[in-house]
């Protein structure tokens, strides 16, 4: 129940974080990176409420700086910039729906790179990602085909 708990709050707030920047990026003309950094600090204010990072601090070393260096930079600033920006280009439905592919290429390339040994569950919860993206693209599809041109 937990797990399922977890994923919806996931598949919840990956939709937010998509959908509410939009009218601030695109309508207000506000930088991308800006939008990204006021999210990132105040959501780091209100963790900051639950777990205060000064508490259970490891030991500061050069590869713990470099690490924390390359998770923050490649594995959070980028990848929120550049879909934050591709809101210029793209409508928020396409940008989900191509977000929503990067669970189901990390758990592949587990498999085939890193030789992950999987569960039946594990299977399943991926063919539901995969069913939920292929019905989102078909809405998406029924949307813009409109009624008097459908044969």
């Amino acid at each position: 129940m937990n797990s399922l708990l977890w994923g919806i709050g996931s598949g919840i707030t990956a939709a937010c974080y998509v959908v509410l920047p939009r009218p601030l990026v695109k309508d207000e003309g506000h930088a991308p990176i800006v939008v990204l950094g006021w999210g990132m600090f105040l959501s780091g204010i209100v963790f900051n409420l639950y777990h205060p990072f000064f508490l259970n601090t490891p030991p500061i070393t050069g590869g713990l700086v470099a690490s924390m260096s390359t998770v923050i930079l490649v594995g959070t600033i980028l990848p929120f910039s550049l879909v934050l920006y591709s809101t210029h280009f793209a409508p928020s439905d396409v940008i989900s729906i191509v977000d929503a592919t990067q669970p189901v290429m990390t758990f592949i390339l587990s498999i085939i790179f890193l030789s992950l040994k999987i569960t039946v569950a594990e299977v399943i919860g991926s063919v539901l990602v995969v069913v939920a993206i292929y019905l989102l693209q078909r809405g998406r599809r029924k949307i813009e085909t409109p009624f008097d041109e459908v044969s």
